[in-house]
């Protein structure tokens, strides 16, 4: 794999967990995020505590929207595509 965009993946990773601990005020532990590489996207899986995903989540999905929007342009930069899978 691209050593690029493994490194755009890590630099990323470590955004997204701090902006998601920040968030939603859970523990170092309470948040996992795993990426997948592929040919152009890079899928960022976040596992989260059901009591926090609320709060990731917003009223009418506004936080985690606006979070697949600022890894999307950031990823963007680099020239790749992210997208962000809660998983439930």
């Amino acid at each position: 794999m691209d050593s690029t965009k493994e490194k755009v993946s890590q630099k990323l990773s470590l955004v997204l967990h701090k902006v998601i601990r920040e968030m939603t005020g859970a523990p170092d532990n309470g948040v996992n995020i795993e990426f997948m590489l592929g040919e152009k996207t890079i899928v960022f899986k976040i596992n989260l505590n059901p009591e926090h995903r609320g709060r990731l989540i917003g009223s009418k999905g506004k936080n985690i929207t606006a979070l697949r929007d600022l890894v999307s342009a950031m990823s963007g930069s680099y020239g790749h595509r992210a997208v962000i899978d809660l998983v439930v």
